[in-house]
């Protein structure tokens, strides 16, 4: 489902479960084609979706835990 998009980039939601309020998101470079994924708001990108299924399910050990 396409979220929005920008001057470089078309967002797009993925099917990894938010990591507290912030979504997973598939970035896609209007120009490149590159396909870019990462945590709504944190400045960590990836590029494979296992790469960010990973990094979600760290962060959601982190604040469940506080």
């Amino acid at each position: 489902m396409k979220l929005g998009s920008n001057s470089t980039h078309t967002i797009y939601a993925t099917d990894v479960a938010n990591v507290g309020e912030r979504r997973c998101i598939k970035m896609i470079h209007n120009r490149t084609g590159v396909i870019t994924y990462k945590v709504e708001h944190f400045l960590k990108t990836f590029k494979t979706l296992n790469g960010l299924t990973k990094h979600a399910n760290k962060l959601r050990a982190e604040f469940d835990v506080q």
